[in-house]
């Protein structure tokens, strides 16, 4: 059985329904910070820069640097990822809900206020059911509150291709620490919440429209993760003179 599903092939975008029940916004707050990946940067560079130094991050790499900085660079810059409590693996089911240069702003599966819910946007490019399964089994272990249904459609997010039917090719339901994987075609559910095309236009007339919560959140978010993963390190005075 699960080799028949991994061997199964999803489009190359395809959309992402999410549906749950709500959680708190202290577990939200754990979700985000350990769903987020990357260097969360976006187009406000004021921004990055506050969000580098809550998150004790080393600045990004300069190409200009000569070898003996990079490498002492990359040394630090391992260290302080190897001791944030990421949930791995993680590449698909991601949040931006820190920052994103995204039309549609900050998005993910679930946000600050702890509603637990997508509609707008896609996976990928080419995900693989095996891969999304590992991914879904991880959240299931790190956070066994989460109660969610997550479906991954056959079209991208708002196109159906023409003369096809909107279909989930996927379905996965978290439980009790634990997940169930269903890979029978069906209907998609109905995903009530999700940002309106007035919501996404406005993102165009604000200066921080790439935010996607405060400096008091953040640094209250972190706040309470260093308290539960105390092994956090903070790199975010390193410079190339250290």
């Amino acid at each position: 059985m699960e080799t028949e599903i991994e061997e199964l092939a999803l489009p190359k975008w395809p959309a992402l329904l999410v549906q749950g029940k709500d959680v708190t916004e202290e577990q939200a707050r754990e979700i985000i910070l350990r769903t987020s990946v990357g260097w969360l940067d976006c187009n406000d560079k004021e921004w990055n820069e506050i969000v580098r130094n809550i998150l004790g991050k080393p600045m990004k790499r300069d190409y200009s640097w000569d070898d003996d900085t990079t490498a002492a660079h990359a040394k630090v810059a391992h260290e302080w990822a190897d001791c944030w409590p990421s949930v791995r693996p993680l590449y698909y089911l991601t949040n931006d809900r820190i920052a994103s240069s995204w039309i549609g702003g900050p998005k993910g599966w679930i946000d600050w206020q702890g509603n637990i819910f997508c509609n707008t946007f896609n996976v990928g490019k080419w995900p693989g059911m095996g891969g999304l399964i590992d991914e879904a089994a991880a959240l299931a272990e790190a956070f066994p509150f989460l109660e969610a249904k997550f479906q991954f459609l056959n079209h991208e997010s708002g196109f159906t291709p023409e003369d096809e039917e909107s279909l989930a090719l996927l379905t996965i339901e978290f439980a009790d620490g634990e997940i169930t994987v269903d890979d029978s075609v069906q209907e998609p559910m109905t995903v009530d919440l999700g940002l309106e095309p007035s919501a996404i236009m406005m993102r165009f007339e604000s200066a921080s429209s790439e935010r996607g919560c405060t400096e008091e959140q953040l640094t209250q978010a972190v706040g309470e993760l260093k308290e539960k993963f105390p092994n956090i390190v903070d790199r975010s005075d390193w410079s190339p003179e250290s």
